[in-house]
C-alpha cells in the first residue's frame, strides 16, 4: 500500500499526551493532545509523506492543534477563524488535511495548489477544476478502476517554475451515500477498497500502483471542464485556453503568490495543455472518451 505515517509511541488513552508529528515539508509540527488514535487513521490516508513523532510538553510550536474534549476532536489552527470540533475520528482527520495541504503549500513560497482532481495518461495529467457536484472524485474512482494512476481527488499543487503537479499523497475519498448509478465495475472496486468511513465520507484505500505517492511529479497536458447532466452519450468539445485559464484561477488557493504571477504561470499552462468540456452522465462512458482524446498525445 505504499509508505505510510509511522505508528505513534505512548499511551494513546492519556488524556494529557502531547505528540508532535513532524512533516518533510512543513516547517512546525502538527500536535495531537490526548487523541493518539487518529493517527491509525492518518497512517491510512497519506501516502509516500515521512513523518516523524516526539513526545513534548507542550504544544507551543505547533502549527495546527487538534485536542480531544468532551465534545470531539477540536482543531486549532491559523487557517481557522474560530476552532472546528468534529466527533467522528475519520471527519477529524478529514477536515484536518485540508489544513496539511495549506501548511505545506505556505511552506513553499512558489507552489501554486489549485482544486482539482488530476489522473495521469500517457505520462501527463489531466486535471478536472473543480465544480460543485460535477462529480469529479467520482469520476477519479472511474479512472483508477479502469486502471489509471490517480495523482489527486481533490487538491494537486503545483511546483514552482513549471507546469508540473505535485501528487499530494491523499487517499480519494467518496460522499456517502455513494452514487448507485455507478456501474457494476466501480461498485466492486470501491468494495474492495474500502478505507477508513463515516457516515460522510468513505476513503477508498488504492494500492501502491493506483494511487501516486507524494511528491510524484508529472506535466499538466490538460484541463477538462466537467459537467455532469442527463445526457445520452459524452460529448467534448474543444475549449478556448482563455475558458480554462479562468477556472484555473478561480480554484488557485496557494494566496502568498504575486497575483501576477499566479496569472503568468497558469496561463502558460493552459497554453501548452489540451483544453475541452465534457458533458457525462456515465463515469465509464467519460473515462472512455477522455482516454480517446488523450492517446498518445
Amino acid at each position: 500500500m505504499g509508505q505510510k505515517a509511522s505508528a505513534i509511541v505512548g499511551r494513546r488513552d492519556d488524556p494529557d499526551l502531547v505528540t508532535l508529528l513532524e512533516f518533510d515539508g512543513i516547517s512546525r509540527p502538527v500536535a495531537l493532545v490526548g487523541c493518539g488514535e487518529l493517527v491509525s487513521v492518518i497512517q491510512v490516508v497519506l501516502r509516500g509523506w515521512k513523518v516523524r513523532e516526539t513526545a513534548a510538553p507542550s504544544c507551543d510550536d505547533a502549527v495546527m492543534t487538534i485536542r480531544k474534549t468532551a465534545r470531539g476532536y477540536r482543531r486549532e489552527s491559523r487557517w481557522l477563524s474560530r476552532p472546528t470540533t468534529y466527533p467522528d475520528p475519520v471527519n477529524a482527520v478529514c477536515d484536518f488535511l485540508v489544513d496539511l495541504i495549506k501548511a505545506y503549500v505556505a511552506d513553499q513560497p512558489s507552489m501554486l495548489c489549485l482544486h482539482t482532481a488530476a489522473v495521469e495518461l500517457d505520462g501527463g495529467l489531466v486535471i478536472f477544476p473543480s465544480v460543485y457536484k460535477a462529480g469529479k472524485s467520482t469520476l477519479s474512482i472511474h479512472f483508477a478502476a479502469a486502471g489509471a494512476r490517480l495523482y489527486a481527488d481533490d487538491v494537486l499543487p503545483i511546483a514552482g517554475g513549471s507546469n508540473e503537479g505535485l501528487a499530494p499523497g491523499l487517499l480519494p475519498r467518496l460522499r456517502v451515500p455513494l452514487p448507485d448509478d455507478a456501474g457494476p465495475r466501480f461498485d466492486d472496486f470501491v468494495a474492495r477498497r474500502r478505507g477508513p468511513e463515516s457516515g460522510r465520507f468513505l476513503y477508498v484505500d488504492l494500492d501502491a500502483d493506483e494511487l501516486a505517492p507524494q511528491g510524484t511529479r508529472a506535466p499538466v497536458r490538460g484541463i477538462v471542464l466537467l459537467e455532469r447532466g442527463d445526457v445520452d452519450s459524452p460529448t467534448l468539445t474543444k475549449l478556448a485556453a482563455s475558458e480554462a485559464l479562468k477556472r484555473a484561477i478561480a480554484q488557485n488557493f496557494a494566496r502568498d503568490v504575486p497575483a501576477l504571477d499566479i496569472l503568468d504561470r497558469l496561463h502558460a499552462i493552459a497554453d501548452s495543455a489540451q483544453c475541452w468540456e465534457l458533458r457525462y452522465r456515465s463515469g465509464e462512458d467519460a473515462v472512455a472518451v477522455l482516454r480517446d482524446a488523450f492517446a498518445g498525445g
